[in-house]
C-alpha cells in the first residue's frame, strides 16, 4: 500500500478493519515515515488526554460581562454548542456503490472541529447523471471570462483551462497540477446542495472524445465505509471504484469523485494529477483546544 496519509488517525483510534490494519502493520514495519506519524499521532493523544483546561482570568470574565450588549439579558453565557452540533448533524451525502449493490448506500463522514461528524450517506449528489453542466461564466472570479466551448478552436482554451485551475487552487479546492495533453476544461460551477450538505464543485473536462467529469465536496472519508471495497492505487492515490464508473478518493482536504464512463483512462490521467493525501489528524489535535476556549463560559 501507499503511505497512511489520512488512515494514520483511524488507525491510532482502532478504527480500522482487521485487514486494513494488518496491511498498515505490514507497512509500518517497512516505513519508517509511516511509524514517525503514527508515534507523533498516539504522542497528541496521549498528551491531550493529560492536559488540564486553563482556568479563566476572573479579571477577564468580569469584564467581558460588564460589557454593554444591546438587547442582551443578564444570565449564564450561551456557548452556542447546541446550535454547532444540530447544524452538524443536519448533513448528508450518499454514494450508490455498484461493488456493494446488494448493501445499497453506503456512508462517508466528513470530520470537523471537536472531532465532530457530519454522517454523509447520499453521496449521489456528487455522482449525478450530467445532463446540462452549469457554463464556466457561472463561477465568481470568472465571469469575465469567455466560454470554453468558443476559445477550444483558437488554442486560448489552455489559457482559460489554466485559469479554472488556479482560481480552484486558490479557492481551496483539490486541483490537478496540469491536466493531461490535449485535454481542456468545458465547465466549472460550484452549487449549494441540499443532499450533498454543502458545496459541491463540478469540473468537466474534454480531451478528443473522452469527457471526464469531477466531483468534489470538503470533507474526509470513512475508512471504515470504504473497507469492504478493493482500493486500485492509481498514482499516488487509493481509489475506489463505486456507482459503476465513478472513482472516489481523498485528495488532500476534499472527497473527489472521477469518471470518464465505461473506459477509465482519462479519469485515470486526471486523477494522477491531483494533490496528495494529507494528514486529518490536526482535526483530532485542536479538539482538546475547544474544550479549552469553552471550558471558562
Amino acid at each position: 500500500m501507499s503511505h497512511l496519509g489520512p488512515l494514520v488517525s483511524p488507525f491510532v483510534d482502532g478504527q480500522l478493519s482487521a485487514a486494513r490494519v494488518a496491511k498498515a502493520e505490514q507497512h509500518l514495519a517497512q516505513c519508517q515515515a509511516c511509524r514517525a506519524q503514527v508515534e507523533a499521532e498516539r504522542s497528541c493523544r496521549d498528551a491531550a488526554r493529560a492536559a488540564r483546561a486553563v482556568p479563566v482570568n476572573p479579571d477577564l470574565t468580569e469584564k467581558l460581562l460588564a460589557l454593554s450588549i444591546p438587547d442582551a439579558s443578564p444570565g449564564r453565557l450561551n456557548t452556542g454548542t447546541g446550535e454547532v452540533e444540530r447544524a452538524v448533524r443536519g448533513t448528508r451525502v450518499r454514494v450508490i456503490s455498484g461493488a456493494l449493490a446488494s448493501a445499497g448506500v453506503f456512508a462517508v463522514a466528513l470530520f470537523v472541529l471537536g472531532g465532530q461528524q457530519r454522517q454523509v450517506d447520499d453521496l449521489t449528489a456528487m455522482v449525478p447523471t450530467i445532463k446540462d453542466p452549469v457554463g464556466l461564466t457561472a463561477m465568481p472570479g470568472l465571469a469575465n471570462a469567455p466560454s470554453t466551448a468558443s476559445t477550444a478552436s483558437d488554442g486560448s482554451g489552455d489559457e482559460i483551462s489554466g485559469t479554472v485551475l488556479d482560481w480552484m487552487s486558490t479557492s481551496g479546492w483539490s486541483t490537478p497540477s496540469d491536466l493531461p495533453a490535449g485535454m481542456r476544461v468545458e465547465n466549472v460551477s460550484v452549487a449549494e446542495s441540499a443532499d450533498a450538505g454543502g458545496q459541491v464543485l463540478q469540473l468537466d473536462l474534454v480531451s478528443g472524445q473522452a469527457v471526464v467529469h469531477v466531483m468534489e465536496q470538503r470533507g474526509v472519508l470513512d475508512t471504515s465505509m470504504i473497507a469492504a471495497l478493493e482500493p486500485v492505487q492509481v498514482g499516488e492515490h487509493e481509489a475506489y471504484l463505486v456507482a459503476e464508473d465513478w472513482w472516489i478518493l481523498q485528495c488532500g482536504g476534499s472527497v473527489v469523485a472521477v469518471s470518464s464512463g465505461p473506459d477509465p483512462t482519462a479519469a485515470h490521467e486526471v486523477i494522477v494529477r491531483m494533490a496528495e493525501n494529507d494528514d486529518p489528524g490536526v482535526v483530532d489535535r485542536m479538539a482538546n483546544g475547544l474544550h479549552v476556549l469553552l471550558a471558562g463560559s
